[in-house]
C-alpha cells in the first residue's frame, strides 16, 4: 500500500486500528489489554512513524487525537 495510500486514508486506518483498542470485546483479560496496546503501539510506529514523512506525521497526530477526543466524549 505504501505512504501514499496511508495519507489519504490516515483517518479511516487510524479510527479502525484505535477502535481496536477501545473495544471491551478485544480483550478479556488484562493481559490480553496490554497485548493489544503494544500491538496497535507496533501498528502505528511502524505505519505513521516510518512510511510518512514530518509534515504527514504532524496531521496525523492530528487525526488521532481527534478520534481519542471523540472517544473520550461518547464514554462520558
Amino acid at each position: 500500500m505504501g505512504s501514499v495510500w496511508l495519507e489519504k486514508h490516515l483517518e479511516p486506518f487510524s479510527s479502525h486500528v484505535l477502535e481496536l483498542v477501545a473495544n471491551p470485546k478485544a480483550a478479556t483479560s488484562h493481559a490480553d489489554s496490554v497485548y493489544s496496546r503494544k500491538c496497535v503501539n507496533y501498528i502505528l510506529r511502524r505505519s505513521i512513524g516510518r512510511l510518512l514523512d514530518e509534515k504527514a506525521q504532524f496531521s496525523a497526530l492530528k487525526v488521532i487525537a481527534n478520534i481519542i477526543f471523540k472517544q473520550m466524549h461518547s464514554i462520558g
